[in-house]
């Protein structure tokens, strides 16, 4: 998949929130600036960030609130300056201990989207080789599993699909509690 198909799925995923829950489409923000992007591709490699970049030229991620807690696992699309706070906090251990890189946390992981408090949150494998580009997903207690969708569009695809067909996704459930979406 690529960024047609990024395209693709998150206008079928917008269209469905605009109908189904538009509470939870109402706390998109709009898109990141370009200064925003140039951060971003200063830590890490563009070429990973490619889908990354164009979801977030669409939207700088939802707002920090219930309503912004609608991707998969009761998660929120990050905005640029999150994904950085995010990133150096889930760094920080591993400057004490080098046996956790890529078993708990990876700088070449980058976070976009992640749960009220950050301890759960799926990420981009920007690190060279088969998994660059695949989304995984990061547990606080037990730490990253990286190869959990092919790539950012595959991961959007997958939830516009069980969205609209309202079935599971990985054990997960779309539900709507008046105009909003979240996992059960």
């Amino acid at each position: 998949m690529g960024t047609e198909e990024l395209k693709s799925a998150w206008h079928r995923l917008d269209e469905w929130l605009a109908v189904m829950a538009p509470g939870s489409r109402d706390s998109l923000r709009p898109p990141v600036g370009r200064e925003s992007v140039s951060t971003l591709h200063q830590q890490w490699d563009v070429d990973a960030l490619e889908e990354l970049t164009l979801l977030l030229s669409i939207h700088d991620g939802a707002e920090a609130s219930d309503a912004g807690m609608f991707l998969y696992s009761e998660q929120r699309l990050l905005p640029v300056a999150d994904i950085l706070r995010l990133s150096k906090r889930l760094c920080g251990p591993l400057h004490d201990d080098a046996e956790l890189v890529g078993q708990y946390w990876h700088p070449a992981w980058v976070p976009f989207a992640a749960n009220h408090d950050g301890a759960s949150c799926l990420f981009i494998d920007g690190r060279p080789g088969a998994t660059c580009g695949s989304v995984g997903t990061f547990f606080h207690e037990s730490g990253g599993e990286p190869t959990e969708w092919h790539s950012l569009a595959h991961f959007l695809s997958d939830t516009a699909e069980s969205l609209e067909s309202a079935s599971m996704i990985r054990g997960k459930l779309p539900c709507l509690q008046g105009d909003l979406l979240y996992w059960d």
